[in-house]
């Protein structure tokens, strides 16, 4: 996903939008250095431009639809003319895994990526092994083939996952009713923070016949 703003406090503008990324989105799981770059196609600001992983259980048209309403949520106004203007965001999805999309609303890979160095070298930073799945090559070689940015800040957006202690526990159990969604729950913090999902057996679960002895086939 790629993040850019040249409008009013451009730092603060980027880190609300990772914010409410993460609380209507998914966990960032990695993110690029910010780079500091004229205006492209148009006569502006500089921009501030990023990139950054997301892990989402949201489909590709949904999460358009949460981006779009972050960007109004953050006072993006719909543009005037047919030309580029300021922002005070914008967020693209670039990739979506390896999916091709194709409709009126969303395009994926974003279209011109390739092409922009803004663009291409954050994403590089944190998927440059990753492949274009139209171009059939590595973000790295496509970034290669471009002119290298030299005009990388001091700000970056900072890992909420940093936060959590988390990551020095070598062990977490989860317990809960069943069907409560413990499984689901492991699964998704073991994605995250890359640990190891172990399950329970459930033939040595001594509960398992108690919880079914009244049951009557009903679900």
């Amino acid at each position: 996903m790629a993040l850019g703003s040249n409008l009013g406090d451009r730092e603060k503008h980027l880190l609300d939008a990772a914010r409410l990324i993460e609380s209507t989105l998914g966990l960032i799981i990695k993110t690029a250095p910010v780079y500091e770059v004229p205006a492209a196609g148009f006569t502006g600001g500089n921009f501030l431009n990023t990139c950054i992983l997301v892990h989402s259980h949201k489909n590709p048209l949904e999460t358009i639809t949460i981006l779009q309403q972050i960007e109004r949520d953050l006072g993006r106004v719909p543009r005037s003319g047919d030309t580029y203007e300021d922002r005070v965001i914008d967020l693209d999805i670039l990739l979506f895994d390896d999916q091709i999309i194709n409709t009126d609303s969303l395009q994926v890979p974003h279209p011109r990526m390739e092409k922009r160095s803004f663009v291409m070298q954050p994403l590089a930073a944190i998927a440059g092994k990753v492949y274009h799945p139209v171009l059939k090559k590595s973000i790295q070689e496509i970034t290669d083939s471009l002119e290298s940015l030299n005009n990388k800040v001091s700000f970056e957006i900072p890992l909420s996952r940093k936060r959590y202690p988390i990551t020095d526990i070598n062990f977490i159990a989860i317990e809960g009713n069943i069907g409560s969604g413990k499984t689901s729950l492991s699964h998704k913090i073991a994605e995250d923070f890359n640990g190891k999902q172990v399950l329970e057996r459930f033939a040595d679960n001594p509960f398992l016949p108690l919880f079914y002895e009244d049951t009557f086939g009903i679900f």
